[in-house]
């Protein structure tokens, strides 16, 4: 997958995770994923410098998403299809589920 480089971390620009760690980020990426419960969508992802990928909150409600934490069951939920994609807990923070196999630039 190709990758863009907005800003340099070798400066030290960087994230505050929600649990206090610190992220540094290396680039973005757009690719075209499948989510487990079936739908593809293009999604604009950051990419760490431990080259993990990273989805903004805010860049997910600028694109027209709901994004709902809670103890019953979080998602991100599409404003106007309706479709939501999963979320799960995971070492202090929020993971969804995709097809790997299915990744595409």
């Amino acid at each position: 997958m190709k990758s863009y480089q907005p800003w340099s971390p070798e400066h030290g620009a960087g994230y505050t995770a929600a649990d206090g760690g610190k992220v540094y980020e290396k680039g973005k990426q757009a690719p075209i994923v499948k989510f487990e419960n079936g739908p593809r969508k293009k999604m604009q992802l950051k990419v760490s410098k431990d080259n993990k990928a990273l989805g903004s909150i805010k860049d997910l409600r600028r694109a027209g998403n709901r994004v709902i934490f809670d103890e019953d069951g979080s998602h991100i939920q599409n404003k106007k299809k309706g479709e939501t994609i999963k979320l799960y807990g995971k070492n202090n923070t929020h993971v969804f589920k995709v097809d790997r196999d299915q990744l595409q630039d």
